[in-house]
């Protein structure tokens, strides 16, 4: 399945190729996951490591014609979500299922905790950036 790692499906009948250095930071997201179900004293060092791997593909854009596209972090909600839902068709009840879904809040608390850390006041407004604007 080299073709769905390289390529982000925008409609069912159009894919768009992925810029290399993104499919390298694609391909370490699984083994993070892989990793979560095994141990929970490893989640503190896989969420750091995750959120890294997500600040380095929200990096990767895309020119179009509409615009500037962010190809990084929809290639990183992508690949996340894939590894999510394996997880989430388990019962609960599943330890190895438990202890990925504690490493996703983790994970979510994590990102809204250092998005929050951007934001800043300018004129009285409050101006957002990166994740606190998408958990606002």
């Amino acid at each position: 399945m080299p073709v769905a790692k390289r390529t982000i499906a925008r409609t069912a009948r159009e894919s768009v190729p992925l810029p290399e250095d993104l499919v390298n930071y694609l391909a370490l997201i699984p083994p993070i996951f892989a990793q979560a179900q095994h141990n929970v004293s490893n989640h503190r060092k896989n969420v750091v490591a995750l959120r890294k791997i997500q600040e380095k593909c929200a990096e990767v854009t895309e020119q179009s014609p509409k615009g500037t596209m962010l190809a990084g972090e929809k290639g990183f909600n992508t690949k996340f979500n894939e590894c999510l839902e394996r997880v989430l068709a388990v019962k609960k009840g599943v330890a190895v299922a438990d202890r990925v879904v504690a490493f996703v809040g983790k994970f979510v608390a994590y990102t809204t905790e250092q998005g929050m850390q951007g934001v800043c006041l300018y004129d009285n407004r409050e101006v957002l950036t990166g994740v606190a604007a998408i958990h606002r």
